[in-house]
This record gives structure tokens, C-alpha cells and sequence, in this order.
């Protein structure tokens, strides 16, 4: 990798993600060496989950459980519902970074992919978040709460979806991005 070029870059990589609480989303060659550069980093995309959220940084837990005699789990659940979708093995993935525009595959910039992502993200939680908190949830079967999920979240993400995809079709921003 070209990292290695960098003099010192394995202790460089180390201070950023230390630095920095966002994780980053380098694409190519040039924003990877960027991405090893403490506070240079700061000038690259925060990484987004499938959620929409920007994703914290947890390189510091990884110094943490080499140090402490408890460890840091670096994968505890952000919340209630992030705990029961991850309890029923509902993942929503990614949106990726192409759409496609009238009879059109577009593929959107890094900006754009990850604004639909976040207005994407953003419709899966609403909806999570109103099936979970609904009077009468509790009293379902496990089977019954992973299939009212997966069905409410899906249907969110793909009128979402559309919204976003309206709106790049309004203002042409499709057409910079192919």
C-alpha cells in the first residue's frame, strides 16, 4: 500500500485514529495516506453506517483493551433499538453508489452517496424506532418482531429511496454524477 512510503506511517495511523473521534471514509490512494495524517484526516468524509450515523471512531478502544484488565467492547450496541436488531439479526445494508435515473444507471459522487445514506439511514431509524416503541411489540413472538421489522424497515428504505432519488432527478444532480 502507499502508506507504506510514508516515513513513520504505522505510528502516523495510530495518532489519528487516536486524534480523532469520527471514523473516516478514504477512497483511493490519496485520501488513504490523507486518512494516516493526524488532524490532515479531519479533511476526509466521516464514515456512515447503514443507520445513517456518522460512525465514531473506536481506535481508542483497541488501546484500551490492550491496557485495561476489563476489556472495551468496541461493538456495544448505540441503543435500544440497535440492540434489538442486532438480538433479531435485522441488518439493513448498505444503499451503495449507484441509482438509477429514468431508464439510467447513475453513479453518485462520494457527497451524494453519502447523503442518501444518511436521508436513507435516517427513514430505517424512524421506522425501527416506531415498531420497537409500539404498544403491543413486547407481546410478539421473536419471529413475529424480526418479520414486522424487516417489512417496516424495508418499506421505509425504499420510499426513501425514491424521495432522494426524486429530488437528484429535480435539480439534474444526477447527470454531474455519472
Amino acid at each position: 500500500m502507499a502508506t507504506g512510503f510514508v516515513p513513520f506511517s504505522a505510528g502516523l495511523r495510530a495518532a489519528a485514529r487516536l486524534q480523532d473521534p469520527t471514523e473516516r471514509d478514504a477512497q483511493g490512494v490519496y485520501q488513504r495516506i490523507v486518512s494516516g495524517l493526524p488532524f490532515a484526516q479531519e479533511s476526509l468524509p466521516a464514515r456512515v453506517d447503514p443507520l445513517g450515523r456518522t460512525e465514531a471512531n473506536r481506535g481508542a478502544a483497541g488501546v484500551a483493551n490492550a491496557v485495561l484488565p476489563s476489556p472495551v467492547s468496541s461493538t456495544a450496541p448505540l441503543g435500544l433499538v440497535d440492540a434489538e436488531l442486532a438480538r433479531l439479526g435485522v441488518y439493513p445494508g448498505p444503499e451503495g453508489g449507484t441509482v438509477v435515473l429514468g431508464n439510467q444507471r447513475v453513479r453518485l459522487t462520494p457527497a451524494q452517496a453519502q447523503a442518501r445514506q444518511q436521508a436513507v439511514g435516517a427513514a430505517i431509524r424512524r421506522a425501527a424506532n416506531a415498531v420497537v416503541l409500539s404498544p403491543g411489540y413486547a407481546s410478539l413472538t421473536d419471529e413475529a418482531r424480526r418479520d414486522l421489522l424487516q417489512r417496516d424497515t424495508e418499506r421505509a428504505r425504499r420510499a426513501a429511496s425514491k424521495q432522494y432519488d426524486a429530488g437528484l432527478r429535480a435539480t439534474g444532480a444526477g447527470r454531474a454524477a455519472k
